[in-house]
């Protein structure tokens, strides 16, 4: 381990430097003339990060150049802010970050396996200091860059307790925490009390009873610019977020979670289907949520593949796309009050004959607005409301018909760039896309990728005029 060593390198990395404020705009619609969107923007604290600039060129204060030596020896060493870069190789090693503020990045590969089954955490970060009570400000924090996490069976990766943390770049791999039993909580990642950033990760087979992924209790929560697959738990397949505010979750990939109880119990025991909540996501949480840009394809659970809350605030779902989900009951959402705009739903089913989407709030109706259902097993969406003497009554779907493009058990009609269902591709369009470009836009999104640009505005020109009349189905 060299302390202040100096490195000449020829890699040029983007430096990983920490603004006052994060500020992502997107194609929000709320309110008013939604499909004219993409003016809403989302401020997102970073919760007083205070990291000095460092780039690949810059000197670390602690270089760990191979598994020879040791990651934790750093720590022991180092001062709240310390810098510690890891060279190439495989470590082996479960690390105690006491609590200090600490930046561990790499610029090679490095990578981080779990040690033994039932040994408890990777990594341990908790009961962070405060010099004032209460200010996210004065956390221990711990941040981690471009590092690979890989698990065994039986092992946790990370664990923090009152402190910050900021996950950037790091994929995680085969991390399975239900040898823990009551505490089956958050393979990858689990955090109390804390101030959780993940940005640009990836996680891959995770496995846990609540929050395969990630688990977050207490704080805030941030995340965005992520991938999860194959990731399952009875409740939050990817991600369970309980008692915290979700500051963001934006640009996420959520393709093959499952969130089924037979997955941990024998069938015998499994209660039917009925149990297994948010493949995706679950929420327990009483603050306003907004879900953007986010995909979400062949996920499964026995209650919304997608998005499960349990909380009594609004849900925001934005400029997402859901494909191919299934579900016992509802294969997609189930919240109280749903706000949802700019969305492609195409194949989502259920095994039963429900609806893809379920809301449930006393009196209040969800708006559903400027959003297309196509091939999904059962096209009408349904709005419970509850009286006050416990009543629940059926009052109809929550779909703003004259903006919406319904076609229920049907493929996507051919004349897909007809935003205001018109039966025609004009000048109305033209300056939709144009309003949108270089923005997430689902429903004007030709190539797949999210965004609009040139490879879209050619798919619209190649539209344009009437639609073939057996294609138009607005209703």
């Amino acid at each position: 381990m060299n302390h202040h060593a100096t490195r000449h390198r020829t890699i040029t990395i983007a430096m990983l430097a920490a603004a006052s404020t994060t500020t992502l705009a997107f194609a929000a619609a709320r309110g008013g003339d939604p499909v004219g969107g993409g003016d809403d923007v989302v401020d997102v604290p970073d919760y007083q990060t205070t990291w000095r600039s460092f780039t690949s060129s810059d000197t670390p204060d602690f270089y760990v150049s191979d598994p020879s030596e040791s990651i934790q020896d750093a720590i022991d060493d180092a001062q709240d802010w310390d810098i510690i870069e890891l060279g190439d190789g495989e470590w082996i090693e479960t690390l105690d970050f006491q609590g200090k503020a600490i930046w561990l990045i790499t610029f090679d590969n490095a990578q981080l396996r779990g040690v033994n089954p039932h040994t408890g955490s990777l990594l341990n970060h908790t009961l962070g200091r405060f010099q004032q009570a209460g200010s996210a400000a004065d956390y221990a924090h711990l941040r981690l860059s471009n590092l690979e996490f890989i698990g065994e069976d039986e092992t946790q990766c990370l664990q923090a307790i009152n402190t910050t943390v900021e996950i950037i770049g790091c994929s995680f791999k085969s991390w399975n925490s239900t040898y823990l039993v009551q505490s089956s909580i958050g393979a990858a990642i689990r955090v109390i009390g804390c101030n959780l950033t993940v940005r640009d990760c990836t996680f891959e087979h995770c496995q846990s009873k609540f929050g395969g992924a990630i688990s977050v209790y207490g704080g805030h929560f941030a995340l965005s610019d992520s991938t999860f697959e194959n990731c399952t738990a009875l409740k939050g397949g990817a991600v369970r977020a309980n008692d915290c505010w979700v500051d963001l979750c934006h640009n996420i990939t959520f393709r093959s979670c499952k969130a089924r109880l037979e997955i941990f119990y024998p069938p015998e025991n499994a209660l039917g289907s009925y149990f297994g909540y948010g493949s995706a996501l679950h929420f327990s949480v009483n603050a306003p949520i907004t879900v953007s840009a986010c995909h979400f394809e062949n996920n499964d659970a026995s209650m919304a593949a997608a998005i499960y809350s349990s909380g009594t605030h609004d849900i925001d779902v934005i400029d997402c796309s859901f494909d191919n989900n299934k579900g016992y009951w509802f294969s997609l959402i189930d919240c109280h009050r749903l706000q949802m705009h700019r969305c492609v739903l195409n194949g989502n089913v259920t095994e039963t004959e429900h609806w893809i989407i379920q809301t449930n709030w006393r009196s209040v109706d969800s708006t559903i607005s400027h959003s297309r259902f196509c091939g999904n097993s059962i096209g009408n969406l349904t709005t419970f409301v509850t009286d006050a003497t416990g009543t629940t009554q059926t009052v109809g779907h929550a779909i703003d018909v004259s903006t919406s493009w319904m076609r229920p058990n049907l493929t996507c009609n051919p004349c897909e760039s007809d935003l205001d269902i018109d039966g025609t591709v004009g000048i109305t369009e033209l300056l939709f896309l144009l309003n949108d470009w270089g923005k997430v836009s689902v429903l004007q999104d030709a190539d797949g990728d999210r965004f609009i640009s040139a490879s879209d505005l050619v798919s619209l020109l190649a539209d344009w005029g009437p639609c073939e009349e057996d294609s138009f189905a607005g209703e």
